[in-house]
């Protein structure tokens, strides 16, 4: 259910804009962080391999647009959200 919840936060986004729906990584991210870090936003106990990666990146310092890769290895776990495209 996380990435059905993370899906709803980027469809949330999308709707923001006064115009027609238009992808902005920043927003995207912002609101991405902000959902996972907020007590109470989800009851997961699972997060997949991207969550925990980009976290751990994100918690070391690396700026968002940086934290969906492990500085060595970039898969498709790292540029999805378990099939969720986002960048």
């Amino acid at each position: 259910t996380l990435n059905a919840l993370c899906a709803r936060v980027l469809t949330r986004t999308l709707a923001e804009n006064d115009g027609p729906p238009q992808y902005d990584v920043d927003a995207w991210l912002d609101a991405y962080v902000t959902f996972m870090t907020t007590p109470g936003s989800h009851n997961d106990t699972y997060a997949e391999s991207y969550h925990r990666h980009f976290f751990a990146n994100y918690d070391s310092g690396v700026p968002p647009r940086e934290c969906a890769t492990n500085g060595r290895v970039q898969d498709h776990n790292f540029v999805t959200i378990g099939a969720l495209v986002s960048t």
